[in-house]
């Protein structure tokens, strides 16, 4: 069947744009894929070439442009070229990030929305007041929240007489990621209680 064949090979691609070992030339053509959770890997990725995610910090997807200014890898200019965002969402999300520069996170505690305002500042003191190993347990949990869905994908992958047509890739997201804020995920994190995806 022409579709399940497609779907597999979707999931492969996804898996293969998140992860760290993916050649810098393999992240570029994806970078260019049609698929939005393709893009969204690849600009969540630390691997993924500056160029690549300078230009991912334009595209038309608001979920990529957040991907790129909340990688900590991402060049400063790609950042803050997101943080000029027209979309207020998208700077809200930018807003709540541990992994987005001070610089940046004190030019949206100006900003002309009060929510960005809000959560910049927020952030800002969470980054004042954590310790280093906070914010770097903080950090490692998020990265593995992230991980924790192309693993998922990945042993859905390796069981191909299970795998169905009729599960899409969004499907799939959703079925193994827990949806969480990023205030949500920090607060858990302070908390030492680590959430898990599914």
């Amino acid at each position: 069947m022409p579709f399940k064949r497609l779907s597999h090979r979707l999931l492969q691609l996804y898996v293969a744009a998140g992860a760290p070992t993916t050649a810098p030339e393999e992240l570029r053509r994806l970078a260019g894929s049609r698929c939005e959770r393709i893009r969204i890997r690849v600009a969540e990725n630390d691997s993924t070439p500056a160029d690549v995610l300078m230009k991912l910090a334009s595209d038309p997807s608001p979920e990529v442009r957040v991907a790129v200014a909340t990688n900590r890898a991402a060049p400063l200019e790609a950042v803050e070229l997101v943080s000029k965002d027209e979309d207020v969402t998208v700077r809200h999300l930018m807003a709540q990030s541990i992994n987005v520069p001070v610089s940046v996170l004190e030019f949206l505690s100006d900003d002309d929305n009060a929510w960005v305002r809000i959560e910049a500042n927020k952030t800002l003191e969470i980054l004042r007041t954590w310790t280093r190993q906070e914010l770097a347990d903080a950090r490692l949990q998020i990265k593995e929240d992230q991980g924790a869905i192309a693993r998922a994908i990945s042993r859905r992958l390796g069981k191909a007489k299970m795998f169905s047509a009729r599960l899409p890739l969004k499907a799939l997201r959703n079925r193994y990621a827990r949806v969480l804020t990023p205030c949500k995920l920090l607060q858990a994190v302070r908390n030492n209680h680590h959430p898990v995806c599914a």
